[in-house]
């Protein structure tokens, strides 16, 4: 298998260039990630390659979490799971209908759960096994609970 060639395009030409790339004989997805950056971004790549994988891409983009990215259903079927993924997991949204529909989360669920500012509510609300010793005595100087910064925790 090669090392892929990463390609960083703008959100303007995702959907042209993973139109040329299958032309080329790119004709298999992988995956589609997406990542929050911070600072209000969000990172997306595909992997695209020839079947043989004599010849593998990562086309990558970034936009902001208010921006749609062009959908890359029409060139790619297998891409309307990736993308669904993407919207509800991490946020970024996709200009296909179908990326819209629940897939993991029900209604109720505030924010993409790995968005940096989503707060991990499982661990606020019960206590961390780690704060204190196994005979139930409070340790000198507890640890911090791993994953949310200490502004969400309960000070009590």
């Amino acid at each position: 298998m090669t090392i892929p060639e990463v390609r960083e395009v703008d959100r303007a030409q995702w959907l042209p260039t993973a139109r040329e790339l299958a032309q080329a004989g790119a004709i298999y997805l992988d995956f589609i990630a997406a990542t929050d950056l911070g600072n209000d971004q969000v990172e997306v790549v595909a992997h695209v390659m020839k079947p043989d994988a004599t010849s593998r891409v990562l086309l990558r983009t970034v936009i902001s979490f208010d921006q749609e990215l062009a959908s890359l259903v029409a060139v790619y079927p297998g891409a309307a799971w990736h993308e669904r993924e993407a919207t509800e997991m991490v946020g970024a949204r996709f200009t296909d209908a179908a990326a819209r529909q629940s897939f993991f989360l029900s209604a109720t669920d505030a924010q993409p759960p790995l968005r940096r500012s989503t707060q991990l509510t499982a661990r606020t609300r019960e206590a961390w096994p780690g704060a204190y010793e196994p005979d139930g005595a409070s340790r000198a100087r507890p640890k911090p609970t791993p994953g949310i910064p200490n502004e969400w925790t309960r000070h009590e």
